[in-house]
């Protein structure tokens, strides 16, 4: 059965990749402030993000439109909005 969940999570996860039309994205993460986003748009983890924009974008421009969609955090918990996850 653990076998089975990490197969089925496993494209949900993942720090960095390229997509068929060539758009890169990667996680880099620095020693600086947490970031808290809270403007009322939908929240999502980073390593959501990046399956996000691997799966649906096909410019950096369409990147970018797709990321200004959501608050984001990062999945590892360092700037997690307890508040808005419950």
């Amino acid at each position: 059965m653990k076998k089975k969940l990490a197969t089925l999570t496993a494209p949900f996860i993942c720090l960095d990749g390229m997509n068929e039309k060539g758009v890169s994205i990667a996680v880099l993460t620095l020693d600086s402030e947490p970031l808290h986003q809270n403007t009322g748009k939908p929240v999502i983890g980073t390593t959501l993000v990046i399956r996000l924009i691997l799966d649906r974008a096909a410019t950096t421009e369409e990147a970018v439109e797709l990321l200004n969609q959501y608050d984001m955090f990062a999945t590892s918990g360092r700037d997690r909005p307890s508040e808005k996850l419950g």
